[in-house]
């Protein structure tokens, strides 16, 4: 753990070290269900403008790009498992399939409403939080939040349901997951 989580009370700190743990058999269901195939690596889909799309056609092997924006969980790359391949079609009109090695990664649930509310928890035990959500700036700190949430406590990657859908909705459901990879290999 980092500083921030050490700036965190020892009980609520705990509560989020078993989330962490107890999302485990909910990834690990995951990453079985979009597996290539039995004993694969899983896969994961990530939509871009289509005028990205060559970079993945030029450079296979560089990767998916972690986004610097101040996106749903922060800094990250968000993409879906192959199960629900459209789910984040929204973004982009070309899907870039991608293999990851998810050997070691560490996991938080945000689907869970209790694990969202041990996050909405420890937000609030941020020393600037007040002056955080008070201020017009308050998009920007609610994702630098985010970002020093994940970095804490070393989480890999979040699940959570799609915050957005399409307008006709045919693309996402809400009951999909969605991945804000911290790290993508």
């Amino acid at each position: 753990m980092s500083g921030a989580a050490a700036g965190t009370p020892p009980d609520l700190s705990q509560a989020i070290i078993d989330a962490i743990q107890a999302s485990e058999p909910e990834w690990d269901q995951f990453v079985k269900n979009n597996r290539e195939a039995p004993g694969g690596l899983p896969l994961a889909v990530k939509y871009v403008p289509a005028r990205y799309a060559t970079a993945y056609r030029n450079h296979p092997n560089q990767g998916l790009f972690i986004g610097r924006g101040n996106f749903t969980w922060g800094c990250g790359v968000y993409v879906t498992g192959v199960q629900e391949p459209l789910s984040t079609a929204i973004y982009g009109r070309v899907g870039v399939v991608s293999r990851f090695d998810p050997t070691g990664w560490k996991v938080f649930d945000a689907r869970d409403p209790d694990n969202e509310a041990l996050y909405l928890e420890w937000l609030h035990t941020r020393p600037t939080y007040r002056e955080a959500v008070v201020t017009v700036h308050s998009n920007h700190w609610l994702h630098k939040f985010r970002n020093r949430f994940r970095e804490a406590f070393e989480i890999d990657v979040v699940l959570f349901h799609p915050d957005e859908k399409d307008a006709g909705g045919w693309y996402t459901n809400r009951g999909h997951t969605w991945m804000a990879v911290s790290a993508f290999s």
